[in-house]
Parts: structure tokens; sequence; C-alpha cells
């Protein structure tokens, strides 16, 4: 071959290769697939292959609109859609064009279906014993009906249909002692699911009596009524039985009921309820100002409530006396530092704010106290920060914070003395609770010991509650100073003193509630009794209709105890406190307390109170401060203190919990604190 005819041939070579590379788009459509079934709205996904740059891609559905896609590094995507065209057989037709005027396309055969209606008859909350009716209903008015009905919890299968209806009653003891999610799923012929999912508990325990239900979780109950949501309905029943009343619709469920625990804005009055939104009183329903929605709190018990609404300027504080039918708004620009408003029986209530202090040029939060509608009250603490007060018309309790943020440890105001209660070294706060002038909280010997429950009566006595050599958590306490508590696993009841407990259940679901001599666990939709058969060693049930179960009620001053000095509060507690007394800078003054009401010593509280204006932040004062408590118990304040964000708070209508921890200097709720019933 001579010299030239090898060009030509190579020539030949190169100009082949430049119509190969100028071929137009290749595309492919990579979703749907082939033959699936597709709802109103089309998710699409192309990759191309081009050599040269494209223009704006389409897509189009078979008698649809042409539609734009999204270009992007990854080829070409965008939502079709459907909702006008037939339900049936259609073609997606995806089209580009390059810089050069070629096109490419693709096709692909879908079917447009819609998802059946899934109707499901089980509440959530339901509980098992063991056994649970499971009820759904199918509906597909399209062409393609309904295939089949299941219901899971996890991978397992507990019941299935291709009926259109499933009505069936199946065991959960193998989940006994467990909260499960239970989830239903209705399926057409083509594939097309819609599933729903229900909360349920599974509690086998003979020492627990169903006494009422019902048709959703339970917020709040008392002696004749139980209040629950349903779906996004608020209902009050009665226990005796009788007509429901729907007292609101159109709730944002999640909240009022999220977990177990978070019932925050719902809750039974003495003359009827009151939840974020309104109000009954004596069968008349109103509406209020409160919202569920985090920049309002509420709280309610008996003749009284109280709730916290948030503004431009700060939040402002109402209180209710429900039996005169009358609101006052006792302080107003408030700053809120944590969602814990709670109220008593007899009306007082307590609440945390935020305050600047001139002195130490740093936030610091305090505990408030209303006395029965009186004027906020700023408690005084040898320490900077504390949070997280309950009361129980007679002491309030709280924790305590150095300036830095480390726990300081857990106090009572009682008759106007601060009195430090044993603490944990190193430990985060622990639970506790008032009621009745008793107080319950946790605590141990030392920093490997097992944190373990205490009760302090109303004349002073701390005795050993729990029993356990294991960490053991408090659940409630009534006002006799009886105990529930969980450890290994189980809830126990116990006293002052300890001895022999007696057994609650052998499982942690729902919350213990103590209410009118008896004890209760409201575990999703059902209010279970805590009525033993056999109470005759350690402290014993009673029956709803007041026949007591023997046992030990745990009333009185009984076991030992011993006390220490104040002087045994750790030093760093002590050399932070001189920067609570200066009064907040320009954020209105603190007046002297001693005009307050003349009961106030009575009622475990201090004419030397600070006090704090309406429309103005308080600051702290001094106050005095004593320790209470084992000698053998570290008390005033622990190291340790992690970086960590966030914190919820739970509160349930007849209990409130509080998960609180230390971060970086800002308090951060971890563990779960007991409001008393």
């Amino acid at each position: 071959m001579n010299r030239s005819a090898s060009l030509l041939l190579v020539g030949s070579f190169l100009t082949c290769s430049r119509l190969a590379m100028a071929a137009g788009p290749v595309v492919s459509i990579t979703s749907p697939l082939p033959n699936a079934a597709v709802g109103d709205a089309v998710a699409v996904a192309c990759s191309v292959q081009s050599t040269f740059t494209l223009s704006t891609p389409t897509a189009q559905l078979t008698g649809g609109a042409v539609q734009p896609l999204t270009v992007s590094s990854a080829g070409f995507s965008g939502t079709l859609d459907a909702s006008s065209l037939p339900i049936g057989p259609l073609t997606l037709t995806v089209n580009v064009t390059d810089s050069v005027s070629q096109t490419g396309s693709a096709t692909v055969s879908l079917v447009h279906d819609h998802p059946p209606v899934l109707t499901v008859g089980t509440p959530d909350g339901v509980l098992g014993r063991p056994d649970v009716r499971l009820q759904a209903q199918c509906a597909d008015a399209d062409m393609y009906g309904c295939a089949s009905l299941s219901v899971s919890i996890g991978a397992a299968v507990l019941a299935s249909t291709t009926d259109p209806v499933l009505d069936t009653t199946v065991s959960l003891v193998a989940y006994a002692g467990q909260a499960v999610t239970l989830t239903f799923t209705a399926t057409d012929t083509q594939g097309m699911t819609t599933s729903l999912t229900r909360s349920a508990y599974v509690d086998t325990n003979p020492t627990l009596t169903e006494v009422a239900v019902g048709d959703g979780p339970i917020l709040d109950f008392d002696a004749t009524r139980i209040l629950f949501a349903k779906d996004t309905n608020l209902v009050l029943r009665p226990r005796s039985g009788g007509a429901d009343m729907t007292l609101a619709t159109g709730i944002v469920r999640g909240n009022f009921v999220g977990d177990p625990y978070l019932t925050s804005h719902a809750y039974l009055t003495s003359h009827g309820a009151i939840w974020a939104g309104g109000e009954l009183r004596d069968d008349t329903i109103s509406a209020n100002a409160i919202t569920p929605d985090g920049n309002s709190e509420l709280a309610a018990k008996g003749d009284y409530a109280a709730w916290l609404l948030a503004g431009d300027a700060g939040a402002t504080f109402y209180w209710r006396n429900i039996a005169t039918d009358s609101t006052s708004a006792l302080a107003s620009n408030l700053n809120l530092a944590n969602n814990d408003l709670q109220i008593a029986a007899n009306g007082d209530a307590v609440f945390s704010i935020v305050v600047f202090n001139s002195a130490s040029s740093v936030d610091q939060q305090k505990v408030i106290l209303s006395r029965d509608g009186g004027a906020p009250l700023v408690i005084p603490s040898a320490f900077p920060r504390f949070i997280g007060g309950q009361t129980d018309g007679v002491n309030v309790i709280y924790q305590q914070f150095l300036a830095g943020g480390t726990y300081g440890g857990t106090a009572l105001y009682s008759s106007g003395t601060e009195i430090q209660l044993p603490a944990c070294a190193s430990l985060q706060p622990g639970i506790y609770a008032v009621s009745g002038g008793w107080t319950a909280f946790e605590s141990c010997a030392s920093v490997t010991a097992p944190r373990v429950v205490y009760t302090r009566s109303p004349g002073g006595t701390i005795a050993q509650a729990s029993v356990f050599n294991a960490d053991t958590v408090l659940d409630a306490l009534d006002d006799t100073g009886t105990v529930v508590y969980h450890a290994n696993g189980s809830r126990y009841v116990g006293a002052a003193g300890g001895g022999v407990p007696a057994t609650f259940s052998d499982n942690t679901l729902g919350r213990v509630v103590a209410l009118d001599g008896h004890w209760y666990e409201v575990v999703g939709q059902a209010l279970l009794l805590y009525a033993p058969t056999d109470a005759g060693a350690g402290v014993g049930g009673s029956l709803e209709d007041g026949a007591s179960v023997p046992g030990d009620s745990g009333s009185g001053d009984g076991g030992a105890s011993s006390s220490s000095d104040a002087s045994s509060q750790a030093s760093d507690g002590q050399s932070t406190a001189s920067d609570a007394s200066p009064q907040a800078d320009g954020q209105g003054a603190v007046s002297d307390a001693s005009s307050q009401s003349a009961d106030a010593g009575s009622r475990g509280m201090s004419g030397s109170d600070a006090t704090i204006d309406a429309g103005m932040n308080p600051d702290a004062g001094a106050g005095t401060g004593t320790t209470d408590g084992p000698a053998d118990h570290p008390s005033g304040s622990s190291g340790g203190g992690g970086c960590a964000a966030g914190g919820r708070r739970s509160n349930t209508g007849a209990g409130i919990a509080m998960l609180m921890a230390i971060a970086c200097g800002s308090l951060v709720r971890r563990r779960t604190r007991l409001r008393a019933r």
C-alpha cells in the first residue's frame, strides 16, 4: 500500500469516529419501572448519554400536559401531575434535544392507580391482656380493588386476609411487658398500599385490674371520668357508663399525646375540663387563648388552672379559679426557662424563668411560686440557677445548678427555708415528687453505690424506701409516704423504712398515679387499678371501692434517719451563691414580700420570699439553707456536666415528667421527674 492510500484509510477511520460520536442523545428511564403502578404524583428519573449539550428535557403522560424536567449531573428528574388522568394504563414519554438539533426519547408503560382507603378500628394505645382485637377495612372504588389486609409487628405478621374486612382477635403474649407498634396495611391488585400504625401495650399482671377504657390514649382521669384523645377529637367519658362528650375536634393530636407521657394540654377539672383552645365548665364549652404549639403552657387540678402565654415582650402568667369562674393575669414580660408549669390542688403554681443577673452578666434560671393566685415570688436559693419546681401546696421541690451549669443537688423549700436533700456526687438529677407534705427522691451512698429511693416525712424524717442493691427509679408518691418504684425491670410498692416491698407489676409500662388512696397505672387507652389478690407481705394495695388489702400503709414517720449540718454543703455551691442576691439590672425590682399572706408559714412558705411585679422579670434573693438527710450521704454540688443539646418535656394529665441534663453551661432536660397528682 502506498503512502497516499494509507492516509486515505486513516482519514476514513477518523471520519467514522466523528460520525459515531455525533449520534443523538440516548435516554433511559430509570424510574418508574415498566408496568409499575403510579399515583397522582409520578416521580420521574432518567439518565442520558449525549455528545453535545442538551436543551431542557420534557416528559408527558398519555393525555397529559408536557412538563419540563430538571437537569443535573445525574440526569433528568421531576414530578408529573396525573390527577386529571383516568385510572388505567398509560404511557410515559421523555424527550430531549441536543445543541445540534438531534433528539432522543424513551417510553415506559405504567398503570395509573389510587391506593386503597384503609380504616382502622383498633384504637391507638390499645392494651393487650394479652389478647387484642384487630379491626380494619379496605375500600377501593376503582378497577384495581382491594387484594389483602394485614397486621404486623415488625416483620412478624399477626393476621392477614384477602377479604376487604379484617376483624380478629390475636394473642400478644409473646410481647408481654412490652410496648409495640401495630402496622395495618391494605394492598390493592396493582400492589398499591396504604399503611397506618397503632401503638399497643401488653400487660398480663394479675395485680392490675382494668377499670376504664378509652377509644384512644387517656390524658387524664378522676374517680368518675376519663379524658382521652380519639384521632383528632378530645373526648370526655363517664367511668360508670353514659354518653361520651366530644369536647374538641380537629385537634393536632401530636400536641396532646405523642409518647405515652406527653399530655400537656388537656386536663379534667372540678367543673369539667380545660385544654388548649377551650374549656368545659358546667356543661358549657367556651374558647380560650391557650395554644398547643409550644408557645403556651397549661396546668390544671381541681378548682384551679394556670397557663403561660408567650408574646413579643415575653410570657404572661394567668391564674384561674374555676369554682368562681375568674381569671387573673398575675405577671407579664417573663422570659420562660423550661416547660415546667405545675399547679397544686390548692391553687399554688410553680414555673421557671430566666433572669439576667447584672453582677455576674449571665442568665440564671429561677423557680417562681404563686400562692393561691397571689403575686408570683422568686424562691430564694443558695444556688444561682434552679429549675424543675413542683409543689403539693405545702412544699416546693426543685433542682439546683452552679453558675456554670453543673448539677448542685435537689432542694426542698419548706416553711420559708431551703433544705438541701442528699445528692449523688457526679450524678445527674434524679427523679423526685411531693405529695401531702411528703417528699420522695433518689440518692446514693457514694458514686459507685446504686441509686435508691428515699422519702422525707412532713416532720423531716428521711428514710430509705427501696431495698434493692440495684439502681432504683421513682415512679410515684402518695400523700401517706408510700412510693412506687422500679428496679430490674419490675415495679414495686414500698414505704418509708423499706421492708419487703409488694410487687406492683413485672414491667414498667405506662405511668403510675396515686388518687384517693388507690394506685393506678395509665397505659395507652386503659386505666388499671392496682389491686393485688395476695398482699400478705410488704406494702399492700387497696380496692377501688375502699376495701383495703392487708399490708403496711407506709404512713407516719417510721424509719431511722440522721441529719447533717448545712456546713457540709459543697464549697463550690456556696462560693457561687453570691451572685444570686443582686437585683436584676433594668428588669424590675425585687420587692420584699413581708406584706404577703399571713398564712404563708402554715402553707410551707415564708413572708421573706422575694416578689416579682407584673410586667417585670425577677432576680433572686439569697435565702436560708439547711442540709437534711442521712450523715453518710454527700450533699451539695457534684462534678460532671458534658456538652449535649436538646431535651423534652413530658407532662401527662395526672403526672408530669421532665428529662434533664447539664450541657456546656445550659440546662438540658434528660431524666424524668414526677408531678404528684
